[in-house]
């Protein structure tokens, strides 16, 4: 209480503003607790423990502020009951193996779920793209526009179709199409 008197009795005196302001700002960033803006964790993604790899394009993970489920941005992947289902989650099991993961968080999506870019743990690998390239999950046009790396992610998705890669080796139904489907038969 001592130190709030002393401050509004030192703004009298238009000499100590300056050393006001960094005052107050200092508390409000202790009152904040440091935390850190969507920029940064771009730079410096949080790195979390994977807990769990739900399908080719969702995962739960452990991070500094907790459990959260996230989805890959820029792609969506065969769901597990269609064809390359199953492949296309234990690719992404393989790719993130390490049990560990960089997510770069980029919006939440309808169903709360945090859309991200997921990078291996040392940074190298950038698991969105690793599985268009794979031929196992579709470049998503209707929600990679925030994504970052979208450019990075279609030129994989037209590598994997050039190889015949993957789901890409056939007549792939997209997974939006296949979940208006099942939608439609009531499943």
């Amino acid at each position: 209480m001592q130190i709030i008197l002393r401050l509004f009795k030192a703004a009298r005196e238009p000499r100590n503003w300056g050393t006001i302001a960094i005052v107050l700002v200092g508390a409000g960033f202790l009152v904040l607790g440091g935390t850190r803006s969507r920029s940064d964790r771009a730079i410096n993604p949080d790195t979390c423990t994977v807990d769990h790899v739900s399908d080719g394009d969702t995962i739960a993970v452990t991070c500094p502020q907790g459990k959260q489920r996230i989805r890959l941005c820029g792609v969506d992947a065969p769901e597990k009951a269609q064809e390359f289902g199953q492949e296309s989650k234990t690719n992404l099991e393989q790719i993130l193996k390490s049990g560990k993961a960089k997510i770069v968080p980029i919006e939440t999506d309808r169903y709360g779920r945090t859309v991200a870019e997921v990078w291996t743990e040392d940074g190298g690998i950038l698991a969105n793209e690793r599985q268009a390239e794979a031929g196992l999950a579709w470049y998503y046009t209707q929600y990679a526009d925030n994504c970052p790396n979208k450019m990075a992610i279609a030129d994989a998705e037209a590598i994997a179709k050039k190889r015949k890669s993957g789901l890409w080796s056939g007549n792939p139904k997209a997974p939006w199409t296949w979940r208006k489907e099942q939608k439609g038969k009531g499943v």
